[in-house]
């Protein structure tokens, strides 16, 4: 408890402040009991008998890090707020190069075949609209579960080349880390050669 007329710290079950010698966050009676702060009240709540202790607002520890935390995000949310036409460019920019570049690896081939299937696919839904319900319904079912199919498809597809993508970078950052024990012992005999060297000089 942090003392706010002294700012003495006592321990968290502390009821009076040792220096002021006043009660922490309460009015407290005779007895011990304890009252509101504030209050035109003159006897206590529970007893009422006379008040004989003043009270002294205080400051639990345990606010002291949430106090900090919501400071905190407060002073990034003024920023985020002030700033936000730059965080949004630069979103913005992210997103537009990260597309650009994923449409120009792709090459001109498959952007044909995919516009072609893509072609395909409307012309059937179209074509099925004009169809008895018997047999449009069947085949626009077939359809969306196509589209499904190849949504899922291209997941699964983005998934694996990103669970591959982290593995080859962890599996060079651990072939780097590795050293053969050969070369270690070069290395060694090489200090060694060297201060050697140095010390008949």
């Amino acid at each position: 408890m942090l003392c706010l007329r002294c700012w003495h710290w006592w321990p968290s079950d502390s009821r009076y402040c040792g220096v002021c010698q006043l009660s922490l966050n309460a009015r407290r009676c005779g007895d011990g009991h304890p009252n509101p702060l504030w209050g035109p009240h003159l006897t206590c709540c529970t007893c009422n008998k006379p008040l004989l202790c003043q009270g002294v607002p205080a400051l639990p520890m345990r606010w002291l890090p949430k106090g900090g935390a919501i400071l905190g995000l407060v002073w990034l949310g003024y920023h985020a707020v002030r700033h936000a036409d730059v965080l949004l460019d630069a979103v913005w920019r992210g997103a537009v190069w990260l597309l650009v570049g994923t449409l120009h690896a792709i090459p001109t081939g498959v952007w044909q075949g995919i516009v072609n299937l893509i072609s395909v696919w409307i012309a059937l839904y179209l074509f099925s609209i004009f169809l008895p319900k018997d047999l449009g319904g069947p085949v626009r079912q077939f359809l969306i579960g196509s589209v499904r199919t190849a949504v899922r498809l291209v997941a699964n597809l983005f998934r694996i080349l990103a669970t591959s993508a982290f593995a080859l970078v962890k599996a060079c950052v651990r072939s780097r880390e590795r050293v053969p024990m050969k070369a270690r012992r070069d290395r060694g005999k090489a200090r060694e050669r060297n201060e050697t060297t140095d010390g008949h000089s």
